[in-house]
């Protein structure tokens, strides 16, 4: 008995689990869309405005550079000012010398 029932139940076990792929693909598909048309303004909300804040990080970076780069040149500016005027320093020593 059990052998005359066994071709009809594999064929009804899968057709169902065909059946139900189709019907998980289906719904997932259907999910996936909702969720995209819903969430939309928000992803291209978060996306621009971390557009706005990656290039101003990079601003940030920068200027923080320039402005070590500033120190440094005035930094040697004194030290240049500081040794012409020792060098006119000396001049004028040896000329009253």
């Amino acid at each position: 008995m059990e052998n005359d029932c066994l071709e009809p139940i594999t064929i009804v076990t899968v057709l169902m689990n065909l059946s139900v792929i189709a019907l998980h693909f289906y719904g997932m598909s259907s999910l996936f869309v909702r969720m995209n048309k819903h969430f939309q303004n928000e992803i291209l909300r978060a996306r621009k405005q971390r557009h706005f804040r990656l290039p101003s990080a990079g601003e940030d970076e920068d200027e923080e550079d320039d402005e070590d780069e500033d120190e440094e040149e005035e930094e040697e500016q004194e030290s240049d000012d500081d040794q012409e005027e020792d060098d006119e320093e000396d001049a004028e020593v040896e000329t009253l010398v």
